[in-house]
């Protein structure tokens, strides 16, 4: 016996958005009413609130909807393509080792100067920016087959960090800093350098904000009214936005929590002991996890407030960490023999006790360089990992 059409709505309300898509082969009918049932539903949404943990909504959409406020995303619940790209996104990370990458090479040798060399790239959507020790800050369209600058900025001085993000009108926009602790903003629609300049070193941006650390004072501006707060100390090692919220690291081991509104106030502070020897470079990923790469070339983990573990990973990777990436459930490193390495270590409670000679792991050779830089981007439902050495950025799609 057939049913009519409305009750097959009724029914395909109680099922699950992937049970869904995988009926919709059964018939032409069927595919018809999913389709209906899917787009005036909320069932991708509740796909999503049941798979990915909340606290990573944010760092998925920041890259996969740039242009998108997620104060109040869930008031966005009925918008079934925004979460069935979360989803599908979510998906195609976690199976990262798993799935084939194909790989595609900007050799930047022919266009950088004498001993010039990248230091640090950023991505947005389909734009990257690579900065260099000369002061240059190449911008290419990774979706075009001409790999050649859509725009060069001059910073005038060694790049050391680059970030892109939307300002409130929808432009994008990059902010970099140089050695010299100058910080500048530029337009890269219109291939123009903004008014905007001041000092600073450190630089996080977060659905349209944007934020800077001089000495010891945090500057927040864009979608808020500019703010400055001044801490106590001054030796901030690593800054991390989630939005208005903002957590900030010490070189003694403090951790920070700021938030902006309209103005920026003071949250919590709490104190980890920090690793006991030098370290080359901090890092801060979300969800509360803290990386370092040390002097003699091991790796730092801190997640939550937990105490820092320190990993001597040289024999299973057979070189020392020079870059490092943690993306929803990826621990991503790269290393200078050239290659970089992907880890899947689940949830971030489980770093405490991780253990990388026996989690799903990947490999990708990407040249004879050290890798000094990775990122990742979206672009038309495509997912990108970048990965730059001195004089090229490996661009790797996930098939």
């Amino acid at each position: 016996m057939i049913f009519p059409v409305e009750i097959w709505q009724i029914i395909f309300q109680y099922c699950d958005a992937v049970t869904l898509t995988r009926l919709r082969r059964v018939c032409h009918m069927w595919n018809g009413v999913i389709e209906e049932v899917l787009t005036n539903s909320d069932a991708w949404y509740r796909m999503c609130k049941k798979g990915i943990p909340k606290y990573l909504w944010s760092a998925i959409l920041e890259k996969l909807r740039p242009k998108l406020y997620h104060n109040n995303i869930e008031q966005l619940r009925m918008d079934s393509c925004m979460w069935v790209q979360m989803y599908r996104s979510w998906i195609k990370w976690r199976q990262f080792t798993k799935r084939d990458a194909s790989i595609d090479r900007i050799n930047l040798s022919p266009e950088l100067q004498p001993m010039e060399q990248i230091t640090c790239v950023a991505t947005l959507e389909n734009i990257l920016g690579v900065g260099s020790i000369e002061g240059y800050i190449r911008f290419y369209d990774i979706s075009s087959s001409e790999k050649k600058p859509i725009f060069i900025a001059d910073q005038a001085e060694c790049v050391c960090d680059l970030h892109l993000f939307t300002n409130a009108e929808c432009d994008i926009i990059a902010v970099s800093s140089s050695i010299h602790k100058k910080v500048r903003f530029w337009d890269v629609g219109s291939k123009k350098r903004l008014v905007q300049m001041y000092s600073g070193s450190l630089i996080s941006t977060s659905c349209g904000y944007c934020y800077t650390v001089a000495n010891n004072s945090l500057l927040a501006e864009w979608r808020i009214q500019r703010s400055c707060y001044e801490c106590d100390v001054d030796d901030f090692v690593a800054l991390l936005a989630d939005e208005n919220k903002v957590t900030l690291l010490t070189e003694k081991g403090y951790r920070i929590k700021v938030e902006a509104n309209h103005a920026i106030e003071i949250g919590a502070r709490k104190f980890v002991q920090p690793p006991n020897t030098s370290v080359r470079r901090y890092y801060l990923f979300k969800p509360e996890i803290a990386v370092c790469i040390t002097g003699i070339g091991t790796l730092g983990i801190s997640a939550g407030h937990k105490p820092w573990k320190i990993y001597n990973i040289f024999s299973l990777l057979h070189g020392v960490p020079t870059a490092i990436l943690f993306y929803l459930e990826l621990f991503i490193i790269g290393i200078d023999s050239g290659e970089v390495h992907v880890f899947h270590v689940g949830d971030a409670n489980y770093l405490e006790e991780l253990d990388f000679n026996s989690i799903d792991s990947k490999s990708l050779v990407l040249g004879d360089n050290a890798i000094i830089a990775l990122d990742i981007t979206y672009y038309q439902n495509e997912q990108y990992l970048i990965a730059a050495s001195e004089t090229a950025v490996h661009i790797t799609k996930i098939c």
